[in-house]
């Protein structure tokens, strides 16, 4: 696509819009006979993105129109977005498009959960009608906040390299402009936004980051923070671009072998190249298993590392996240869903561990099947703020209450328990499936009885016996770990 195409070199043409050309032109997103979808949420970033992609239309004969995806988190105020939306597309006569859902508010991301969902709506859009290009509203503003939030997740260098300005049919024309320049540019012209007031909720890190953070960092250290974490972004970006060239056929010599659940790789193979080397094959490996390495930190591969160097140690596997495994077993490096056996072959083990009386405390319990270590200790309750802040692997429970002895064991057909604070008893199993845990799973997961009452199902949700309160003097402190803390912590 050549500038001359729309002629932008007009001394009417505001500046804003030039610029938004020329990152068009310079990442060849898309050219006059492309079909684009526009994902407008009705927020300024949108708003002008739609703008200046009108303001093409009128030089040339592309083609636009309007995609909004309402997530329902906001109830009526996203409804009256979405109306707004709607009436900018029918006065401008284009196309609209529009979903609503009601997001799952269990365990996982919500924010994750409603950019997957946005995302899967926009590319169903264009599947279906035939748009070639999706343009989304991301500006530098939010580059520098996807920096921040990924290198604070230690994430590695493709991490770093932050938000593409083109990724297959999704093109991001604002992605070097600043939030401000845009919202200058909507009150220029007189147009309509919208203010979406997630935007300032602290309970997504994004906000925390964008409202906190990048404010500090600017005042403190850089005024302009964000031009250079956007540089910053674009130098990785351009290095993985390298890698992932150097690195294509290195991963067809590593004899990996992938079924829908389990995957591996010889060790040999792998351990021959540079640890650097070893890192970035594993991160490819994984997302190209799992489809994307969200949650996967460098720690997480600094795991796996350590499961093979200085020679692999078998009969040992390590928890990932999202139910991933990783083991040891005939010269390969295993990644499994659920719980493999260290020969590859999926098992289901019987437990049944005990607890005789509270002389035994402190104690430790491997449980090699679930490859975890449950950490039973004593305390006295001096702080009963932080026991309300607890993490979800420990759990408290008042000593004085509990009978021993205590049993360990995995999930049977039957089990019920009564969730503390609730009423009356549920099947365990249900209660599995409404918390959408994998049948494979929950196998895996231990659960603690005094007598035959459920005190735990394992970092999940404590029952209703043994509760801690005012007059509680023994406490008992359960805490799951995994079996490289629990080796650091001896």
């Amino acid at each position: 696509m050549s500038s001359d195409v729309f002629n932008f070199n007009g001394k009417n043409q505001t500046p804003l819009i030039t610029r938004a050309v020329q990152t068009i032109l310079d990442y060849d997103m898309f050219s006059v006979v492309d079909k684009i979808l526009v994902a407008v949420s009705g927020g300024p970033d949108s708003m002008a993105l739609l703008h200046i992609l009108l303001a093409l239309t009128r030089k040339s004969d592309l083609k636009v129109a309007v995609a909004h995806f309402n997530h329902g988190i906001r109830l009526e105020k996203a409804d009256k977005e979405a109306v707004f939306v709607e009436k900018q597309a029918r006065q401008y006569n284009l196309n609209f498009y529009q979903e609503k859902v009601s997001l799952d508010y269990g365990s996982g991301s919500l924010e994750e959960k409603a950019r997957n969902l946005r995302y899967a709506f926009l590319n169903r859009v264009a599947d279906s009608q035939g748009f070639t290009k999706i343009a989304v509203g991301h500006q530098a503003d939010d580059n520098a906040e996807a920096f921040l939030l990924n290198l604070l997740r230690g994430s590695g260098n493709r991490g770093l390299a932050a938000i593409a300005p083109v990724r297959g049919k999704i093109i991001r024309p604002l992605i070097r402009i600043r939030g401000k320049t845009l919202l200058n540019f909507l009150n220029e012209q007189n147009i309509p936004y919208v203010i979406d007031e997630s935007n300032e909720d602290p309970r997504f890190g994004r906000n925390r980051i964008r409202h906190k953070l990048l404010p500090f960092l600017t005042e403190m250290f850089n005024p302009n923070i964000v031009e250079t974490l956007n540089r910053t972004a674009r130098i990785y970006r351009e290095e993985e671009t390298w890698f992932e060239a150097y690195l294509r056929p290195i991963m067809a010599e590593l004899d990996a072998t992938a079924e829908p659940r389990r995957l591996q790789i010889s060790i040999n193979k792998l351990s021959v190249h540079h640890k650097a080397i070893q890192r970035r094959l594993i991160r490819e490996i994984l997302r190209g298993f799992r489809k994307n390495l969200r949650r996967i930190s460098a720690l997480h591969i600094e795991k796996i590392l350590d499961l093979i160097e200085p020679a692999p140690r078998t009969n040992r596997s390590i928890h990932l996240p999202d139910n991933l495994r990783a083991a040891c077993a005939n010269g390969k490096l295993v990644f499994s869903i659920g719980a493999p056996d260290f020969d590859g072959a999926a098992r289901t083990t019987a437990l049944d561990l005990r607890i005789k009386s509270s002389d035994q405390l402190p104690v430790k319990i491997a449980l090699p099947q679930a490859g975890c270590i449950l950490d039973f200790s004593l305390a006295v309750p001096e702080n009963f703020s932080l026991i309300k802040k607890k993490s979800p692997n420990i759990e408290w429970f008042d000593l004085d209450i509990l009978q021993f002895p205590l049993t360990i064991r995995f999930f049977q057909k039957g089990d019920r328990f009564q969730p503390f604070g609730m009423k009356g008893t549920q099947k365990i199993k249900k209660f599995f499936i409404n918390r959408k845990i994998p049948s494979e799973q929950r196998n895996r997961i231990p659960i603690l009885f005094c007598k035959n009452n459920v005190l735990w199902v394992s970092g999940i949700r404590r029952g209703s016996l043994a509760p801690i309160t005012a007059q509680s003097t023994r406490l008992l402190r359960v805490q799951i770990c995994d079996y490289k803390q629990a080796i650091f912590a001896e």
